[in-house]
């Protein structure tokens, strides 16, 4: 699956265009991504028809929230939920940095909603230990992660280790996802996915999709996880 990150209605519509398998939806991109707004998360589930996982994160001031943040998120879920989003990208550590599965839990609350563990994963203070940890979350079906802090190409080495010990969970590698080394990572770290948002952009997270970057990058994925 290759999943790209779309900041506005015409991201969206591009990145459907362009043959992908799912939309990330967040907005303020170039802080790492923050919820967006109700508009925008109506208008794009209206009008694509590939699934929208939309990013709970009400600021970018890391990843340990307090009491006040977490009703903030969990209105955000409840309104991702009623809008008919496939799903959310949220991420939750506790003061020891470690996942808060409490705190997910609460967030969102009796929502039906499927849920990506984002890349505070690698801002966690044991990347293997949290992998455990959300091995364990049933609600939880994917991870996103670059192995750390840097680009998936520098961490590589850990992101084999997490792809060999992920179990059931779902693995989509992020940060970094060039032409150049889709097929080495999809050859090497077996039934990932990639996770894409600067690459189809001319290589700068303030510009719009780019069509053609979107469809080659697709392309070169299908033939790289095809064998060619």
């Amino acid at each position: 699956m290759i999943q790209m990150i779309a900041a506005s209605i015409e991201d969206a519509l591009t990145i459907e265009k362009a043959g992908a398998d799912r939309i990330d939806l967040r907005t303020a991109f170039s802080e790492g991504g923050l919820t967006p707004s109700y508009g925008l998360i109506e208008q794009v589930v209206r009008n694509v028809s590939i699934p929208v996982f939309v990013t709970i994160r009400p600021h970018s001031r890391g990843y340990v929230y307090n009491h006040r943040d977490l009703d903030v998120m969990k209105g955000d879920a409840w309104m991702i939920s009623e809008l008919g989003c496939s799903g959310t990208s949220i991420g939750i550590l506790n003061p020891d940095g470690m996942p808060d599965i409490a705190a997910i839990d609460y967030v969102l609350g009796n929502t039906n909603l499927k849920f990506t563990f984002n890349r505070a994963i690698d801002r966690s203070s044991n990347v293997m230990e949290s992998l455990e940890i959300l091995k364990r979350y049933q609600r939880c079906q994917e991870i996103l992660t670059s192995g750390g802090p840097g680009s998936a190409f520098e961490n590589f080495r850990i992101l084999k280790e997490i792809a060999d010990k992920k179990g059931r969970l779902g693995l989509f590698v992020g940060s970094g996802i060039e032409y150049h080394n889709i097929q080495f990572l999809t050859k090497t770290l077996k039934g990932c996915h990639l996770h894409v948002g600067t690459a189809i952009r001319k290589g700068e997270r303030l510009n719009p999709v780019d069509l053609e970057d979107a469809r080659e990058l697709v392309e070169k994925y299908r033939a790289a996880m095809s064998g060619h």
